[in-house]
């Protein structure tokens, strides 16, 4: 599955908007408020869609309150516009282009199912369900969603119940719900062995899914499954610091989110389609939408994160948003999707300081500085115009930093007849 364009009427804080996104990576920016989340709640019901032709899933629809609305001063009421439309276009493997829609027709409706909006997307999805079984049967798309709170958390140990699989209940599980369990890629792992050995697994899947984290995230090497622990652990290679053997648990808040990020999406990988084998975590596409991607990670990593992620899955569509100029800084200009205004410039031929003022609209410390002094001298000068007491004003005066500031106002002070 790739999505190539997206259209939002009446959705969230958008009147109407349409996206152009990147068939790799597609990075939003833009202040508090603008509209990044919305562009991954989008991103959401429009994957969602492939979910309406599958048993056991989840479904995504448009909720109540993202229908877009104003309160009517008058009446004092919320008043709802509609209708309130998600439209994707774009392919699933070699489908050939197409467009699909999901909307509210009128406030208090459910979330439309004509066919003419998702007929061709369930079909596929339905096709897709039947042909599991079969020797020529179809790579299936890896859908999921990583929010602000989701993995990273402690990992606790939690009694296996050994389960049988279901590939399109495991793969899709919760795929684009408000939490991730971390404990179902757990559950794999732990009985890896023993269902290879009793060829209920396929070979090379294991391998797959480490050779993914250990490119995804080359801080860590050596990673590996502790049966005893139930968790993964590997060998933390941070530069500076002393290579340690960690478990999850014990990791760093950045490097213990990526590690639940990562492993969950080539887990799902290899369930959909390990029938590829080794090649299961590669060979997957799909769309992964990530917000706050920069979360805990330290600077340089975040100079990295995007770069190791397309290595480590290169046909998957990763939609994520960011605070990060670091992020901002690796992408180039048909990766960015940047809310509050259009650049010029290529992000990645621009200076970290350079992207952070210009692209991110962060004012630098000289700039903060300067409007501080100004509002600083201003003040002075407003208590010697008004006459006020002399005492305060020679207090403020001792207090600017600056000293030709500092010197300024105090000749400014004694031409006015003051001590």
């Amino acid at each position: 599955m790739q999505i190539n364009k997206l259209y939002i009427q009446n959705f969230r804080g958008f009147e109407e908007k349409n996206f152009n996104l990147n068939p790799s990576f597609t990075v939003a920016i833009g202040d508090n408020g603008t509209g990044k989340s919305t562009l991954l709640h989008a991103v959401q019901i429009a994957t969602g869609a492939f979910f309406l032709g599958l048993p056991y899933v989840t479904r995504r629809n448009i909720n109540e309150n993202e229908i877009k609305f104003a309160i009517n001063m008058r009446s004092k009421q919320s008043e709802y516009f509609t209708p309130t439309i998600v439209e994707a276009t774009g392919f699933i493997n070699g489908s050939g282009e197409f467009s699909w829609r999901r909307m509210i027709l009128e406030h208090g409706k459910s979330t439309s199912r004509d066919k003419s909006g998702t007929a061709k997307i369930k079909i596929i999805a339905e096709d897709y369900a039947k042909s599991l079984n079969d020797l020529d049967r179809p790579v299936l798309p890896v859908i999921v969603f990583f929010g602000v709170k989701q993995l990273g958390g402690n990992v606790t140990r939690k009694s296996r119940t050994k389960k049988n699989r279901v590939i399109i209940r495991d793969g899709y599980y919760n795929a684009l719900g408000a939490k991730s369990d971390e404990d179902t890629f757990t559950q794999w792992f732990y009985y890896y062995k023993e269902n290879l050995e009793a060829d209920l697994e396929f070979k090379g899947t294991y391998e797959a899914v480490i050779e993914a984290i250990e490119t995804a995230i080359p801080y860590l090497k050596n990673v590996s499954f502790d049966n005893f622990r139930v968790e993964l652990v590997a060998d933390c290679e941070i530069e500076g610091q002393q290579t340690k053997r960690l478990p999850h648990s014990l990791m760093s808040d950045g490097v213990k989110r990526m590690l639940g990020i990562v492993t969950d999406i080539a887990y799902r990988c290899v369930i959909l389609n390990g029938f590829k084998g080794k090649e299961a975590v590669k060979q997957s596409s799909g769309v992964v939408m990530i917000d706050e991607l920069d979360m805990h990670l330290h600077p340089n990593w975040q100079r990295t994160v995007v770069a190791n992620l397309k290595k480590a899955f290169p046909k998957i569509q990763f939609i994520v948003t960011t605070h990060s100029p670091f992020i901002v800084q690796s992408v180039n200009s048909d990766e960015l999707i940047n809310l509050d205004f259009i650049m010029d410039v290529p992000p990645n031929e621009m200076k970290i300081d350079e992207v952070a003022i210009d692209v991110m609209g962060v004012e630098s410390a000289y700039a903060v500085d300067n409007t501080k002094r100004h509002d600083k001298a201003k003040k002075i000068l407003q208590l010697m115009a008004s006459e006020t007491n002399p005492d305060l004003i020679s207090k403020e005066i001792q207090e600017v930093s600056d000293p030709g500031l500092r010197a300024f106002l105090e000749l400014n002070y004694l031409s006015k007849g003051k001590k």
